[in-house]
């Protein structure tokens, strides 16, 4: 199991300090991060585009994660995700890089990020991982490619 240990950057900027964003997207009313804070249940690495996705060499967006408990499919947690950017009126293009669940227990302040979804793959937890630190930072956040 893997655990990382983040320097403190507020929400505004976390997509900056992760693996793999190489631009930063203007500042948009969108949370980086929005989890249950408790219980077990399916998550969803998404990654916003500032170019059309079809667009080659284009590497510039940032990520965000979603999770719920109410989620029964994780494609559910997408349509969320884009109902509320229509409703924004936000033009940046998304697509879900992958998927897993999140174990939240708000007692022993852990959270672990494992697994995999069936219709989007595998999401690189390590990114997940050091996003939600950033949301909980007194929290131990820790992720592992076990499971389902």
């Amino acid at each position: 199991m893997a655990s990382l240990e983040a320097p403190p950057v507020d929400s505004a900027t976390a997509a900056t300090a992760i693996a793999g964003n190489e631009a930063t997207l203007p500042s948009i009313p969108i949370p980086v991060v929005d989890i249950d804070e408790g219980g077990t249940f399916k998550y969803i690495l998404v990654k916003l585009h500032d170019a059309p996705l079809n667009v080659k060499g284009v590497k510039g967006g940032m990520f965000l994660v979603r999770g719920h408990q109410w989620a029964d499919y994780h494609a559910d947690l997408y349509e969320e995700v884009e109902s509320y950017i229509a409703r924004n009126n936000i033009t940046y293009r998304s697509e879900v890089v992958g998927g897993g669940r999140i174990a939240f227990n708000k007692d022993r302040k852990h959270i672990e990020i494992y697994g995999y979804s069936v219709g989007f793959g595998r999401a690189n937890h390590s990114i997940s991982c050091q996003l939600i630190k950033q949301q909980f930072p007194d929290f131990t956040v820790e992720w592992n490619n076990s499971g389902y």
